[in-house]
C-alpha cells in the first residue's frame, strides 16, 4: 500500500517524504530481524551491534533535543558527586527481581501485592496474561547477571543492548514491535503537547547524545540519570519505553554501588518535564535518590521473609 501511494502523481511533497521514510523504515526492521534474533538465541548484543554499525545512519538527529542535552551536559561537567544522595549496598532479598519488576508497574505497593507478584514470578502457571508476562519477563531480566554488562561510550553498543533488552521484555507483545524502534512519532498520553523524536531520526539522536554529550558528564550516577532523561525524552519504541529505561538506570545504579530505584508511587514525568523545560537534572536526581532509599527499607524488610 505504501508503495503503490508513493507512485500517485499528485501525491503532496510532505505525504510522499512521510511514505518514503516509513518505506525506509520497514526496510530497516527487515535488515535487522535476523541480527536480533541472533541477539536474543545469544543472549548477547555483540551481533546486532556489528549489523548497526555497518549499516548508515538514516537521519539527522532531533536537534531540539540535542540542544537541551547540550546545555544540560555542559551544566554538569563539573558537578560534585551525588553517590551520598543515593542509598548504599546490594539488595539481600532472595526475591528482589521480583520486588522490582512489581514497583516497575503501577499498582498496589502492599506487601500482599507484592507477594502475588512473587508468586506468579515463581509459579506462572501454563498461560499466564499479557500482563503477567510483562512482570515475568521483567524479573527474569533483573535476575539475569549478564545484562548490567552496558557499553554507554559505544552508541551502536548501547542502541544494540536497548533493542535486544526491550525485544526480551515486550516479547510477547508483536504491537510492540519487540527490539524495533518506533515507524511512526509518538506521544506520552499525559503530556500529548511534548513532540517526542521523530522515528527516523531516533538512531543519530541517540548516538548524538551518547557519544557527544553524555561524556562531558561526570561518570556514575550523574551520567546514569542523563542517560535516563535522554531515553525517556526521545521515546525510541512504539511502546515499553519507561520499562527500558528504568531497566537501564537500574543496572547503572546497581554498577556504582547504590541501591536500585523503584517507584513508591506516581510517575516520573514532573522530573523530566523539568529536565527539558529548565535544563535541570536536579528533579531527576531527587526522583531516583528517593527511590533508592524507599528500595532499601522494602529490601530490609523482605530481606526477613519471602513471597511464599
Amino acid at each position: 500500500m505504501l508503495r503503490a501511494a508513493a507512485q500517485l502523481p499528485n501525491l503532496p511533497a510532505d505525504a510522499r517524504a512521510e511514505v518514503g521514510e516509513a518505506l525506509a523504515s520497514l526496510a530497516e526492521r527487515e535488515a535487522i530481524s535476523a541480527p536480533l534474533a541472533t541477539a536474543l538465541a545469544d543472549n548477547d548484543p555483540a551481533t546486532l551491534a556489528a549489523v548497526l554499525r555497518a549499516r548508515p545512519v538514516a537521519a539527522g538527529p532531533d536537534r531540539e533535543l540535542v540542544t537541551v542535552f547540550t546545555t544540560l551536559a555542559d551544566r554538569l561537567r563539573d558537578a560534585p558527586p551525588i553517590d551520598h544522595r543515593f542509598a548504599p549496598g546490594t539488595p539481600r532479598s532472595a526475591d528482589w527481581p521480583a520486588i522490582e519488576a512489581h514497583h516497575n508497574f503501577l499498582g498496589p505497593r502492599t506487601d500482599e501485592a507484592i507477594a502475588a507478584t512473587g508468586r506468579l514470578i515463581a509459579n506462572p502457571g501454563t498461560a499466564p496474561g499479557a500482563a503477567d508476562l510483562d512482570r515475568i519477563r521483567y524479573a527474569r531480566a533483573v535476575a539475569d547477571p549478564g545484562i548490567g554488562k552496558i557499553d554507554t561510550a559505544d552508541p551502536f553498543a548501547f542502541e544494540a543492548w536497548l533493542r535486544l533488552r526491550h525485544a526480551q521484555l515486550v516479547g510477547h507483545r508483536a504491537d510492540h514491535a519487540p527490539g524495533q524502534f518506533k515507524l511512526l512519532n509518538n506521544l506520552v498520553a499525559d503530556y500529548p503537547h511534548v513532540v517526542r523524536t521523530p522515528s527516523r531520526q531516533v538512531a543519530a539522536t541517540l548516538h548524538a547524545i551518547v557519544a557527544d554529550l553524555a561524556p562531558r558528564v561526570p561518570a556514575g550516577l550523574w551520567r546514569a540519570a542523563y542517560l535516563y532523561a535522554a531515553l525517556l525524552e526521545c521515546h525510541p519504541f512504539a511502546d515499553a519505553n519507561g520499562r527500558i529505561a528504568r531497566l537501564f538506570v537500574n543496572r547503572q545504579l546497581a554498577a556504582a554501588g547504590v541501591y536500585p530505584h523503584l517507584r513508591r508511587e506516581g510517575k516520573d514525568s514532573s522530573a523530566v518535564n523539568a529536565t527539558r523545560a529548565a535544563a535541570d537534572l536536579e528533579p531527576m536526581i531527587d526522583w531516583l535518590a528517593a527511590g533508592s532509599h524507599y528500595a532499601a527499607a522494602v529490601d530490609a524488610r523482605w530481606s526477613q521473609r519471602t513471597v511464599a
